[in-house]
């Protein structure tokens, strides 16, 4: 038994790697705040919006190589950041 939306997020990415980009909106619309929160912890605030089109475009780039690990679900956060994005060292101070 997989997790509902497992399969669904499975398809989506499929569809996105064949090159439909309806599909790829559509994680886009899912993942973007998910996306948007992970780096919040990373940036400054103002660098985050900007950074989250970053993201999504290396994605859309890298989409036909992906390979899809079965029942698991995409992790977001793996392969996130683009290069040259800062690591953890430029994390915000409280």
């Amino acid at each position: 038994m997989t997790a509902p939306g497992i399969s669904e997020d499975d398809g989506l990415v499929r569809a996105a790697a064949a090159g439909d980009r309806e599909a790829f909106g559509e994680l886009y619309v899912r993942y973007a705040r998910v996306v948007h929160g992970i780096l919040l912890a990373r940036v400054p605030p103002e660098e985050a919006d900007d950074l989250v089109q970053d993201v999504f475009l290396s994605a859309m780039r890298q989409l036909r190589g992906l390979r899809l690990a079965g029942r698991h679900r995409p992790q977001p956060r793996h392969g996130l950041f683009p290069p040259g994005a800062p690591a953890g060292a430029a994390r915000r101070k409280a």
